[in-house]
C-alpha cells in the first residue's frame, strides 16, 4: 500500500467514524436546555443539559450540564456527567 492509497482509506474512514458519531449523538435522550437530576453514587445534582460528547472509554454519551444554584437559577460554569450517573428528568 503507497503512501497516497494509506491517506485515501485514512480519510474514508475518518469520515464514517464521524457519521457513525454524529448519528448517536442525534439519538440522545436528553437534549439541551432540559432540567435534569444527576445522581452521583455520593450526591445528587440538579442542572440544565447544555451539550454532550461520546465517552471514549466505553462509547456511551455524556452531558455537559450548568448546575443550579440555590436561588433556582442556572450558574455559568459547566459540569459534565460521567460513567454510571443516573440521570433523570425533573
Amino acid at each position: 500500500m503507497t503512501n497516497k492509497e494509506y491517506k485515501e482509506c485514512r480519510q474514508a474512514l475518518d469520515r464514517l467514524l464521524a457519521a457513525l458519531d454524529k448519528e448517536h449523538l442525534e439519538d440522545r435522550e436528553f437534549v439541551n436546555e432540559e432540567l435534569v437530576e444527576i445522581d452521583y453514587t455520593w450526591h445528587k445534582r440538579q442542572g440544565v443539559i447544555c451539550g454532550c460528547f461520546i465517552d471514549t472509554f466505553d462509547g456511551s454519551i455524556q452531558y455537559k450540564y450548568h448546575p443550579l444554584r440555590k436561588s433556582g437559577l442556572p450558574s455559568k460554569n459547566t459540569c459534565h456527567t460521567y460513567r454510571g450517573c443516573k440521570i433523570s428528568r425533573v
